[in-house]
């Protein structure tokens, strides 16, 4: 039996690049609760929100960024962010928040953007797959 001394403090995150689309995606999974109002989540970029589930919180969110991210809630209990990188992308910290009721918690993920890392990645995962993911799991 494993025990973890310091057990992470936020939401699993799962960050793909997509090959065919060269799409940053990042999935954000929690565990699921009871609490009201919720779950919403949102997406920042370094400290830029990029998107929400929130119905309020769109109009913080400036246009660039609406055109080229979609945050949506896909399961009850996963939240995932499709980003459209520019070709020069540099890389960032992207950082999940969901909201649980009055709570909320947070994790956050560098990913990196470039050409090497889809090719990197396109090697280590079967040729028919159009996704390409750099799993991290972090667990409350």
């Amino acid at each position: 039996m494993t025990t973890l001394l310091f057990p992470p403090r936020g939401p699993q995150m799962f960050p793909c690049l997509t090959y065919l689309e060269r799409n940053v995606r990042v999935d954000c999974e929690f565990p699921a609760t009871d609490s009201s109002p919720g779950p919403y989540c949102e997406y920042r970029q370094d400290s830029r929100l990029v998107g929400s589930t929130y119905p309020v919180t769109v109009t913080y969110v400036s246009i660039d960024d609406r055109r080229r991210s979609n945050v949506s809630l896909v399961a009850p209990n996963l939240c995932r962010l499709t980003w459209a990188p520019l070709a020069d992308e540099r890389p960032y910290t992207y950082t999940c928040r969901v909201y649980q009721g009055e709570d909320f918690k947070e994790n956050s993920m560098a990913v990196h953007h470039s050409e090497d890392f889809i090719l990197s990645l396109r090697h280590k995962q079967e040729p028919s797959k159009h996704t390409f993911c750099l799993v991290c799991r972090l667990m409350y």
